[in-house]
């Protein structure tokens, strides 16, 4: 096999080899002795590359398994691999190119896998088909055919073949590459990994009163890997009163092995509630596109919470590098119990299951001073669709679902104006307007109307917790 050494920008390749490599088996080539590589100016990023491996030597310098497509047309069987690292620092994300090569064949098939990809987006009116879950481009030439995919951990795989391959046969071939992990250690922590601007897991520990949560851990990689285990305390919201300690934080992994973490969480009788963390009207109310409401302390339907971040570093040997993956979860700390709901008030629960509309994204990204989330309660009318009421302390906001109704009604009361762009109608104590078939009210007999226009203008955003959940028209 061969290592090259390939610094961008000043062109710099040094060939050198890989000590201690098993033989190859039958086809492959056979690796040749070779010099280290020279050193490299340390402000050049460097790639990493080795050519003409099997599909075991690959695996064992990449520590991990490598896809490989698991069935292949009589006559085929992969002749060489290709593996390049091109990520400064070095990670854990490996390019790989598989030749694929036939006994009679007028030219190979090539596999190419980016160890890491963005996604692709399909321009419009391409050739596409399913392998598995993903939709693959098709993009057919007087030499052969491609298709272009995502594979169901991220990667972007790429399978060409000439004209000896039929179509259903590239497919057939395309779908039975395997996907196996692109991360050494995998960790699985209680509750589900979520997206930008979703609520994140809630873990709820009363005063006087401490819970464990059990992290699982695997090594997916063929190496010995170096974990350690820590809450980030510069994410972290960890006041007086509350202690975070954890069972492992600094332990090796053997290949194939499981463990369990145990993060224990105490909260003191004393200990402080969370505040409200109040944005300023103005930074949620920015006209600036780029701009998003900052996220409140647990989002504007949820009691306000800590935070608790904590990291994962892995490292372990690749090649003639070290390794490093860092991977972080969190999770929402409660230490006061739900209020109790007033009487003939439900919970959000109960109004989103009644609604057939997204409840906590078309309420309030501003709540005047003095109104702090969440809600009170909810109501529901007996109508359907129902109509869904959020009371706050200081106002109300009415959401009607009204199918086609685009603007204010002929007739109905108020005056006239636009927030936003958006045609409202102004009455002695509320806003009323319509979008996306939903007739919205911010209803108050205390707040001055200019708090009404922010608490309406808020709800007019697209952010992350609040506005339309498909957008302005």
């Amino acid at each position: 096999m061969k290592r090259s050494l390939v610094a961008v920008g000043p062109v710099l390749v040094a060939l050198a080899m890989l000590a201690g490599a098993c033989g190859p088996p039958n086809g492959a080539v056979t690796p040749q002795p070779g010099s280290s590589p020279a050193a490299t100016p340390p402000a050049t990023q460097q790639i990493l590359q080795f050519d003409n491996l099997t599909v075991e030597q690959a695996a064992e310098l990449i520590g991990l398994p490598v896809p490989v497509p698991e069935y292949l047309p009589l006559g085929y069987a992969i002749k060489s691999v290709r593996i390049k690292n091109g990520t400064e620092p070095p990670g854990p994300y490996w390019d790989i190119e598989m030749t694929i090569a036939g006994a009679a064949a007028s030219q190979p098939m090539t596999l190419s896998i980016a160890g890491f990809s963005l996604g692709m987006k399909l321009p419009p009116g391409v050739e596409t088909v399913m392998i598995g879950a993903s939709r693959a481009w098709v993009r057919r030439a007087a030499d052969g055919t491609s298709l272009t995919w995502t594979d169901k951990r991220g990667r972007q795989d790429s399978l060409q073949a000439g004209p000896d391959i039929q179509f259903d046969e590239l497919v057939k071939i395309a779908e039975s590459v395997t996907s196996p992990p692109t991360r050494a250690v995998e960790v699985k922590e209680p509750g589900e990994m979520v997206g930008f601007g979703a609520t994140q897991p809630t873990l709820l520990v009363e005063r006087g009163m401490s819970q464990d949560m059990v992290v699982h851990l695997q090594n997916n990689s063929t190496k010995n890997v170096d974990v350690s285990f820590s809450l980030d305390s510069g994410i972290s919201e960890v006041p007086e009163g509350i202690t975070v300690s954890i069972s492992k934080e600094s332990f090796t992994l053997a290949p194939a092995q499981q463990m369990e973490v145990t993060v224990k969480v105490s909260v003191s009788a004393d200990a402080p509630s969370p505040t409200f963390d109040r944005p300023s009207a103005s930074s949620i109310l920015s006209t600036n596109p780029m701009v998003m409401p900052p996220p409140a302390s647990g989002g504007l339907t949820e009691q306000p919470t800590y935070s608790l971040s904590f990291q994962v570093i892995s490292s372990y040997p690749a090649a003639d590098l070290t390794i490093r993956e860092t991977e972080g979860f969190f999770h929402q700390l409660r230490i006061d119990p739900p209020p109790a709901l007033p009487p003939g008030m439900v919970s959000l629960e109960d109004a989103r299951t009644a609604a057939n509309f997204p409840v906590s994204m078309l309420l309030p990204a501003y709540l005047p001073e003095g109104t702090n989330p969440p809600p009170l309660g909810y109501g529901i009318s007996e109508q359907e669709p129902h109509v869904i009421t959020a009371f706050y302390s200081s106002f109300r906001v009415e959401l009607s679902p009204e199918p086609g109704v685009k603007e204010p009604p002929p007739g109905f009361a108020g005056q006239r104006d636009t927030i936003r762009k958006r045609a409202v109608v102004i009455g002695s104590d509320r806003i009323d307007w319509w979008a996306d078939d939903i007739h919205r009210t911010v209803i108050s007999d205390s707040l001055q109307m200019s708090e009404l226009r922010l608490i309406a203008e808020s709800m007019m955003l697209i952010g992350v917790y609040s506005g339309s959940w498909i957008g302005m028209k």
